[in-house]
């Protein structure tokens, strides 16, 4: 799970091209929560609303 900015949500760039979509293309399970206009505490309320019910093994927080 990735959580971010516009950065981690990948604005202004190809579908093909986040870096969710480069970590699948890897083979790894990604899922991005990140919108653009994040700061920390929105992160964080994100990361509490959909990392419960997801259960990720790791949690990339890209600030």
């Amino acid at each position: 799970m990735l959580t971010g900015d516009s950065f981690t949500q990948g604005y202004d760039v190809q579908a093909d091209e986040t870096i969710s979509a480069v970590l699948r293309n890897l083979g790894f399970t990604a899922i991005s929560i990140g919108m653009n206009g994040n700061g920390p505490l929105r992160e964080y309320a994100v990361l509490k609303e959909y990392s419960e019910p997801l259960t990720p093994s790791i949690v990339f927080s890209m600030p």
